[in-house]
């Protein structure tokens, strides 16, 4: 295969230790039916065989381009970096251990261009690391409504439907992020928030392929018994959470004054913070449609709490 004329999109594949499901993840890449793409796989020094697993493709396909991070940078700060170099008119983020669906590009891009979002995400299936049998919809498993093409970004925060190896994008999006803040955990609230900025996303309801759920994911579907679930948010700490939403908080803050006076509030006297926690809780009431009123309470309770106890003074 040659090239002729400028991709039209580039998919923007980080890479750490993944030799065990790195290559079913890139033949998925390569049998997409949109074809005019570059893919920019990224190792972050590895210390399997992930890089040399890069460069075996990279030989095969001159779609292909590849680099590495001297030093491991972790996954939000090269993600960023990899947006910063994004030339072409689209780009895609992407996992190392899923598998897109062979229509996946082609029916992102179509939606991009036909609603004239600058930003489509869409549903998955999830699937155990061995096996595809007892794939379910990740959105219905967790309980998630998608964000109306008008929607505020905080939604992300507090009930994401938005993971980023879903999203396609326009240019401008990535080109207006900058530099990746290194306090957040994950980079979608920043995505996200810098193409509210610029103009609509849209999710595509249908998954267009399958997340892996295995012992070393970030996310994945929600546990099916309370006990699991309790266990699930005792092992993450409820402080680090709440850390967590609070930095992704300040990072909206950047580009909504209304998010961005919730903040100021939570650190302010109580009365300020109670009056941000209020605030905070009307604006979820608007953007949060699946949260019930009383869940909505307590996830803004638990970050007043956090915001009083100045755990964050130490972020």
């Amino acid at each position: 295969m040659s090239r002729t004329s400028p991709a039209r999109v580039t998919i923007l594949l980080p890479v750490y230790n993944g030799e065990k499901f790195l290559g079913e993840q890139i033949d998925s890449l390569l049998n997409q039916s949109f074809t005019d793409f570059i893919l920019l796989l990224w190792d972050d020094s590895s210390s399997d065989s992930s890089l040399e697993i890069c460069k075996h493709y990279a030989a095969r396909d001159p779609r292909i381009r590849v680099g590495a991070n001297v030093g491991n940078l972790g996954l939000v700060s090269t993600m960023g970096m990899l947006m910063s170099t994004v030339e072409t008119d689209l780009f895609a983020l992407c996992d190392q251990d899923d598998v897109w669906d062979a229509h996946k590009l082609e029916t992102s891009i179509d939606a991009l261009e036909g609603t004239g979002s600058v930003l489509v995400y869409s549903n998955v299936r999830t699937f155990n690391s061995s096996s595809a049998e007892g794939s379910q919809d990740y959105w219905a498993s967790r309980q998630i409504t998608p964000l109306p093409m008008e929607g505020s970004p905080l939604l992300c925060i507090f009930r994401n439907p938005v993971l980023g190896h879903t999203i396609v994008a326009r240019r401008e999006v990535a080109t207006q992020l900058g530099n990746v803040p290194s306090r957040l955990t994950y980079y979608e609230p920043w995505v996200l928030a810098s193409a509210h900025s610029l103009g609509r996303s849209y999710p595509i309801e249908h998954p267009l392929g399958s997340y892996r759920v295995h012992e070393r994911n970030v996310v994945g579907p929600a546990p099916a018994s309370v006990r699991k679930r309790l266990v699930r948010v005792a092992s993450l700490g409820i402080g680090q959470r709440e850390r967590t939403r609070y930095n992704a908080l300040v990072v909206l803050g950047r580009f909504d004054s209304n998010i961005r006076n919730v903040v100021e509030g939570l650190v302010g006297s109580k009365r300020q913070s109670f009056r941000a926690a209020t605030s905070l809780n009307r604006q979820l009431r608007v953007s949060a449609r699946s949260l019930s009123s009383p869940r909505r309470i307590v996830e803004c309770l638990l970050l007043l709490l956090f915001a009083w106890m100045r755990v964050l003074d130490n972020a």
